[in-house]
């Protein structure tokens, strides 16, 4: 697929006009500071795979996905970057940024059941790999002013600048060792499951290669009620490797790690009328992460650093319903 869309960039407004007082009015929310007819985004994607299954027994089964892909962008961008101090001209520059991405990936996994009537096992082990290169590089040049208020495109040629620095080379392995056990005993559900990565990152321009490994693992409980409750909760942890370097420092980026606890009741209707289907759920959660890549405000060109850490905590309602084929209800 290649999608296309002209006129992208250009969508920072100056707060003088936008949020706060400027003496010539106000600047439209819509308005396009960059240039409609210069400005242009294109990728392209193509990717192949296939997906294996087989059944060795009742109790013995085997899984298999893999895919290959590609991936391609190039775009052009003229945007703002400030008001003079006339309060109504605003200063631009032009950012044009390329990326290909190359991968494969493959995942191989062993079901097995175990137990009877008392304590059913389901046994989940896998091993699985990807190997992925990254190469996106960026242009940076100033680009003509335009007024704000009443701007005139193409009133001056836009140069284009090279894509003279690289914004990220490097190449990823990644192989992953998992287990998972799944218990029943009579109406309780235990979830347990563990998993070992390791990761090799490659510097494509200074040839340096880091190491990177991490045992994450979760673990979960949920019981079922015959009236089609059913209360669970969770903990659990992963671990992501993050491709590229720090803008400051020009070290490579650390590992993402993150926990998460949930808990919650999910509701699978009981007793009502053939073909009159509902499922519920209501859930509390709390996500901290760290190492996440943050764009820092103020600089240009914008680059990525490494920053704290977030905390995300809610909660999720959700609804679903089928009503006789002939109604789809879907509310969270």
């Amino acid at each position: 697929q290649k999608p296309s869309d002209r006129g992208l960039g250009g969508d920072f407004l100056p707060a003088h006009g936008a949020r706060l007082g400027n003496p010539h009015g106000v600047i439209p929310r819509g308005r396009n500071l960059g240039e409609p007819d210069y400005n242009s985004y294109d990728r392209t994607q193509t990717a192949i795979g296939w997906d294996f299954n087989h059944a060795f027994s009742d109790r013995v089964s085997f899984q298999q996905n893999a895919k290959w892909y590609e991936y391609e962008e190039f775009q052009k961008v003229v945007y703002s970057t400030g008001l003079q101090e006339d309060m109504r001209t605003v200063n631009r520059a032009s950012y044009p940024y390329a990326e290909d991405v190359d991968g494969f990936a493959i995942d191989s996994r062993f079901t097995l059941k175990l137990g009877g009537d008392g304590v059913r096992h389901t046994v989940l082990a896998g091993y699985d790999y990807r190997d992925l290169e990254n190469f996106a590089r960026f242009g940076f040049a100033g680009a003509p002013s335009l007024d704000a208020f009443d701007p005139v495109y193409g009133a001056a040629p836009i140069v284009t600048p090279e894509l003279a620095f690289i914004f990220n080379d490097q190449r990823v392995k990644q192989s992953g060792l998992y287990v998972q056990d799944q218990i029943k005993a009579g109406r309780l559900v235990v979830t347990l499951s563990g998993r070992y990565d390791d990761v090799k990152l490659h510097d494509n321009q200074g040839g340096a290669t880091t190491k990177q490994d991490e045992f994450t693992y979760r673990a979960g409980v949920n019981y079922v009620f015959d009236g089609g409750w059913a209360p669970y909760a969770s903990y659990g942890t992963s671990f992501e490797p993050v491709l590229g370097t720090d803008s400051e420092t020009g070290e490579g980026f650390k590992p993402s790690t993150s926990t998460q606890v949930e808990a919650g009741v999910k509701f699978d209707a009981r007793g009502l009328p053939s073909g009159v289907r509902l499922f519920a759920t209501a859930a509390l959660f709390r996500i901290e992460q760290d190492n996440l890549v943050s764009v820092q405000s103020g600089q240009t060109p914008m680059f990525g650093r490494q920053l704290g850490e977030v905390e995300a905590k809610g909660g999720e309602l959700e609804v679903v319903a089928r009503i006789h084929d002939q109604w789809s209800i879907n509310a969270s």
